[in-house]
């Protein structure tokens, strides 16, 4: 079972060789889709041997699809740069690459992030079910925002985490909540959703008590709260700025997106 490890990266230079070494006897090629980063992130890349392909940023799932189309194996690994493998789940496929896949199409990951100096085992964030090992033939993601990866066939999902470093503080995470929020309302002004101002007043504080109590966000301790409070901020954001754009009050976002 020969797999292409592929990732997109932007200015990674901190995280990057943590997820690589987390890879080690994993992968067979390593494939690096860089955003014209600044920093040293494809000098790393390359220290470990990967081929690095620069190109500007034109959406997440258009940039990992190029990534695909540059994987030489069968099967793919992946990750984005935040993400380790953990040493059980680095065992399942080493077991894996040895005894071959059978009739299995794809494999999920369950994700698990750290947040705010903790594991994060609740809030709707555990577990995070990510298909990120798949046979790469007939595999395409598709999305603007939150890309998701359409595949056939049978799939299976693998009991050791996937180790998600995300956001770096709170600020980190307020900074990316207001990016998205701009291009999720573009979205909603460009479908024609109804009701904003009623998805304004009443879906915040859906989300809150979702994350905070249906998701028991509450086991989480403050980063829980922070989440909860952060998720119900997001959606308000999106609305408030849908609302904005359609009455002519802030612009549109002209920009697929960031990494």
């Amino acid at each position: 079972m020969k797999i292409s490890m592929v990732m997109i990266t932007r200015n990674e230079e901190e995280r990057l060789s943590a997820t690589l070494d987390s890879c080690a006897g994993i992968a067979d090629e390593l494939v690096v889709v860089d955003s014209l980063s600044t920093d040293r992130t494809t000098a790393i890349a390359k220290e470990y041997g990967a081929r690095v392909y620069s190109r500007p940023f034109n959406g997440f799932a258009a940039q990992k699809n190029f990534a695909l189309d540059q994987a030489q194996y069968p099967w793919v690994l992946s990750l984005d740069a935040d993400e380790h493998l953990s040493p059980e789940l680095r065992e399942e496929l080493q077991a894996l690459k040895h005894s071959g896949p059978g009739d299995i199409s794809g494999f999920y990951l369950p994700r698990k992030t750290f947040y705010l100096g903790r594991w994060i085992h609740h809030s709707g964030w555990y577990p995070q079910a990510k298909l990120r090992l798949f046979r790469n033939q007939g595999a395409r993601w598709q999305g603007r925002i939150h890309e998701r990866l359409i595949l056939q066939g049978k799939k299976q999902q693998l009991t050791g985490a996937l180790l998600h470093y995300t956001y770096r503080d709170i600020a980190d995470h307020a900074r990316r909540i207001n990016h998205y929020s701009s291009l999720q309302a573009q979205d909603s002004v460009e479908k024609g959703k109804s009701w904003l101002w009623l998805r304004f007043v009443l879906q915040p504080p859906m989300v809150f008590f979702r994350h905070y109590l249906l998701k028991q966000g509450v086991l989480d301790g403050f980063p829980g709260l922070v989440i909860a409070v952060l998720s119900a901020y997001g959606v308000a954001l999106r609305h408030a700025k849908a609302i904005a754009m359609r009455r002519g009050l802030c612009g549109r976002n002209t920009q697929t997106t960031e990494l």
